[in-house]
Formats: C-alpha cells, structure tokens, sequence
C-alpha cells in the first residue's frame, strides 16, 4: 500500500507555514484563466486536507462561466469532468506517491470512460486507475482493449487509497454512501469531484427520490477543499437604468474561510466578506446587496420581507438542517 511521502508531507507543511496568513484571511481575488489552474488550486487544497487528515473531501467548480453551470451537451460535461478527475488524481500521485481511483456511476461508464480515456490514463501512471459504483472492476489497459476482462484478483477496496467520484446523480447519491461504507471508510479517502451537491440536494426527500437523510447522514460529513459557485443577479430601481446587474461568487479554497467574491467588470472575482462557516445562497445576496449600494429598503420594512420573501434558506442550509445533520463539515 502507498502512503504519502514524508519528503513531499514535509514539502506541503512548509509550504503552508509560508502561506498561514494568506490561508487565515483567504485571497484578496481569484481569476483563473483556465481549467488547469482550477484543478492545481483544487490539488493544492485537497493535499492540505489530507495532511490534516480529512478523509471526506469535495470539490465544486463549474465547468463554464455561465452560472447555471452547464451550457453545452450532458455527455461533453461529463467527458470534462471525467477528464479534469484523472488530470488531478495525477497530480495528486504525483505529489504523494498515493493510489487513486476515478469511480463513474456503473461499469458501462466505466468501460467507455476507459476507452475514450485510454490515453490520459497510461500517461498519469499505474497509480491512476477507474472504477465503477457497483464495485465491478474492469481493469483498463491497452491489452485489454479488446477483450474486457474482468479483473477480480484484488479487491476493490485494496485497489486505491483514495478514491475520487464523479458524475453521480441524485439517485446514485445512496450507491456512493454504500461505496464509501463497503470499499473506503475511515481508513481510506474519498473526494467529490464536481458532483454539484447542492443541485443534488434540492432533490432529496421528493417522490422518486432518496430521503434526506442521504445528506444528514453522510453528505453532511464532506468538507469542501475548493468551492466555486457563481450566482447572477439583478435589482430593480425607480430610476435609469431600471435594472442593475450585479454578479458574485460563493468561494471557498481550503483551509481559507468561506468568501463572498463579487465580480469586477475584468471578470476578477474580488473579496467582499468572509467568515469561518458558510454563506447560505441568501446571505450570499445579502452581502453582495450591501457591497453594491441596492440594499435599500429599510431593515424590517414591509419593502424588505417583499424582497427577501418567507423563506430565506434551504432545509438543508436552516437552523433545523442543521440541528438534525450528524456532522456539519460542509459547513465549515
């Protein structure tokens, strides 16, 4: 079995020293060019995690700039996010010498994603491997092109040490839980990888759909290393323009406290507020409100609970989510 190193442990702990301060208070702005700088910040974080010991991990960006998240085909996003998974599971073994596994929802997915993938799997090593939810191995390789044997000489829980989901779906949500409970546990590592949790979420506790205890009970446990979700909104006013417009960002990148980014006309993301525990959505528009000069309407007016409606937060981001949620490092 790998472990990581104690050169590279010993690396990381310097080098998070050098930044204490800067992870205390969290970056001034974020602007990154591109999908590979998300995923080195996203490696950095995870690997700081680790060191600390966390074994329940997530991360969240999206795949554009749009903020719904998707824009394109439902197969490009997840060929994308398949692929920025092995890119950081390789740079991830490469810092420390651990075994990752990318794990898709079922073995049919897993076939094709090791196929269309064949090429960035040999290159990230014999470190990197891909699993399935169902626990079925089909060991991928250029010998097994053709034939697609199964390989079930080692047990799945013997094949990583730390293993990184992604593409999973509201109801595949319990399959994860029973992964982590039959393969990883608290011995091993697991990480999130884009799975949009609070999209997930909204879902859980309808008709057709698991209970919220998924969330209670286990997604409550995963704490976000990098977080980034953008949100889009706009006020009207009595005079022109009528509308005004205004963008921000929920930010997170671990073990720098949550942030309110507000967007600049540049597309730079710059601080605006920050704090230990998480901005519910609606705390979010608050404080870009505040920032921005619209929250105008006097504090408990009439005008006020208009605009911010009955409901200020999710059942899951309230006060009783909270109180019935086993762990709250989601939070955190």
């Amino acid at each position: 079995m790998s472990f990581i190193t104690k050169s590279s442990e010993k690396e990381v702990v310097e080098a998070a020293k050098e930044k204490e301060d800067e992870w205390a208070s969290g970056p001034a702005s974020y602007f990154p060019s591109t999908f590979e700088e998300l995923v080195e910040d996203a490696v950095g974080a995870c690997q700081r995690g680790m060191i600390d010991g966390l074994k329940k991990m997530e991360v969240e960006f999206p795949l554009t700039s749009d903020t719904s998240g998707y824009k394109s085909s439902s197969d490009s996003f997840i060929d994308g996010h398949i692929q920025l998974a092995i890119q950081a599971c390789k740079l991830l073994s490469e810092k420390d010498g651990r075994r990752y596994r990318v794990v898709v929802p079922d073995p049919t997915e897993q076939k094709r994603a090791s196929a269309k993938f064949a090429t960035q799997i040999e290159m990230a090593g014999g470190n990197v491997t891909m699993g399935s939810l169902s626990g079925k191995k089909e060991e991928f390789s250029v010998f097994t092109l053709f034939d697609n044997k199964v390989d079930t000489s080692v047990p799945e829980e013997d094949v990583a040490d730390v293993f990184m989901v992604v593409n999973a779906s509201t109801i595949e949500l319990p399959n994860v839980k029973q992964y982590w409970e039959d393969y990883v546990g608290d011995e091993k590592t697991m990480i999130l990888w884009c799975l949009e949790l609070d999209t997930l979420r909204a879902d859980l506790g309808l008709f057709g759909f698991p209970s919220k205890d998924v969330h209670y009970g286990f997604l409550s446990g995963f704490k976000p290393m990098l977080y980034l979700r953008q949100r889009q909104y706009s006020k009207s006013v009595p005079i022109a323009p009528f509308v005004i417009n205004y963008d921000g960002a929920l930010f997170r990148l671990y073990p720098a406290p949550w942030q309110v980014m507000l967007k600049q006309d540049s597309g730079e993301l710059a601080c605006v507020a920050e704090r230990p525990k998480r901005y519910a959505l609606q705390e979010l528009k608050e404080e870009l409100l505040e920032v921005v000069g619209l929250n105008t309407e006097e504090k408990g007016s009439n005008m006020e609970f208009l605009r911010r409606g009955y409901k200020t937060s999710t059942w899951w981001e309230g006060a009783e989510g909270e109180k019935a949620e086993e762990r709250s490092d989601w939070r955190w």
